[in-house]
């Protein structure tokens, strides 16, 4: 199952993930259910004016080149400090609790998860150690530096529980002491009471009363014009009245259930024995290859989206790119790239990508699981020869020393 917690503990960081938040909430409500005591997650996110663009946009058009849909491949841009001292997104979950003993576990089990996702995925910057004693009854804080378009950007992140409430902070700044952001917002934050006013919802940052009351008394030190947040996390509403697109998605193991298709074959390359491979051992380690013919180009080309969608669940995206643009008939073949970590606990620490591109009427989908080195490479190439003469076959140098793992064919029913 995909754990959400990591994704909202490093929101920011993850700007760039394919998976809509909105869609992480809705598979874990079972994964929050499991922290004992929570009654309620509210989170707030300041952030500064936009200054790069990084958009993708993909639409699903109808035959007169209306668009049905859409998505964006990546976010409409990412926050960069403009000035040389410039705190460029402040993020705050608060965790309400029945009872400080089930906070203070909870506070347990969050920083295990952020160990955890650190530890998977090898671009996470966060970590040093950031010092926050003296804030609440427990803290714990990391922290660490990217260099981003010649910048560079510090990343810290924090949680802190005192009494039944558990807070999670994260910052994206340039030239800003992190510590000094982090131990003035968690004090504000503790010493701020929770009021008995009935709760107001403002999905643009003027949620009042109730737990929102806690972020009365909290004004970073953001640039002008910063866009303010507000998101219920847990419980989470009622599917009509949350904003977030649902991205689509295929059922591979069920073929009859996707439009159009003709034909769906799919093949697994591991090492000879087939073995989890262990992480002291550099390489590509498995390669998951699929390929999808349909009635017609516009039928493949509708479930480009929900391919990738569909292949990209096992990784924690960070970085994606490509689609489809245009409109009727001139939209080009779909082609895209998803790169990320290996989020599959089953699976050790790594890299992963996925790259769907279509010929025509065919889809070809490539996953690549590695340790230590860059996957695209070989993604590419195998997804080349899908495309070019199908699966590759036992000895082939784009496999790499992998050997192909017959699994059984999927036909739609005629």
């Amino acid at each position: 199952m995909r754990r959400a917690l990591p994704t909202i503990a490093l929101i920011a960081l993850l700007l760039t993930s394919a998976t809509p938040f909105a869609s992480a909430q809705e598979g874990d409500m079972a994964y929050f259910d499991g922290f004992d005591g929570l009654q309620r997650i509210i989170g707030r996110t300041w952030m500064a004016p936009m200054t790069t663009i990084l958009t993708s946009e993909v639409q699903m058009l109808n035959e007169q080149g209306t668009p049905m849909a859409g998505w964006r491949t990546e976010p409409l841009a990412t926050p960069e400090p403009v000035t040389d001292a410039t705190l460029g997104q402040l993020t705050v979950f608060i965790y309400l609790f029945d009872n400080d003993d089930h906070a203070s576990a909870g506070l347990d089990r969050i920083d295990d998860e952020t160990q955890e996702t650190i530890r998977r995925d090898p671009r996470a910057p966060m970590t040093a150690d950031l010092p926050l004693d003296g804030i609440g009854d427990r803290q714990i804080g990391y922290t660490g530096e990217l260099e981003q378009e010649n910048v560079t950007i510090t990343y810290s992140f924090a949680t802190v529980q005192d009494g039944p409430f558990v807070y999670q902070l994260f910052t994206m700044s340039a030239n800003v002491d992190p510590v000094e952001v982090m131990r003035n917002t968690a004090e504000t934050l503790v010493r701020q009471p929770m009021n008995r006013m009935a709760e107001q919802f403002d999905p643009n940052g003027g949620s009042r009363g109730g737990l929102w009351s806690k972020f009365d008394s909290l004004d970073p030190d953001v640039p002008a014009d910063s866009t303010v947040s507000d998101l219920i996390v847990y419980p989470m509403p009622e599917p009509e009245a949350s904003p977030m697109p649902h991205g689509p998605r295929l059922d591979l193991a069920d073929p009859d259930s996707i439009a159009g298709l003709v034909n769906l074959d799919q093949m697994r390359y591991t090492g000879e024995d087939n073995a989890t491979p262990t992480a002291d051992r550099p390489g590509v380690f498995r390669i998951d290859t699929w390929l999808l013919t349909f009635e017609s180009e516009e039928a493949a080309r509708d479930a480009a989206i929900a391919l990738d969608n569909t292949l990209i669940e096992p990784f924690g995206i960070f970085r994606g790119r490509g689609g489809a643009m245009g409109f009727g008939d001139d939209l080009p073949p779909y082609s895209s790239v998803y790169e990320g970590y290996i989020q599959d606990r089953s699976l050790p620490p790594g890299n992963g990508v996925v790259v769907v591109r279509q010929d025509g009427s065919t889809l070809a989908g490539v996953a690549v699981y590695a340790i230590d080195v860059d996957p695209l490479p070989a993604a590419e190439d195998v997804a080349d020869a899908l495309l070019a003469s199908g699966f590759p076959q036992e000895g082939d140098p784009i496999l790499q020393d992998l050997v192909p793992i017959t699994g059984p064919g999927a036909t739609p029913e005629s």
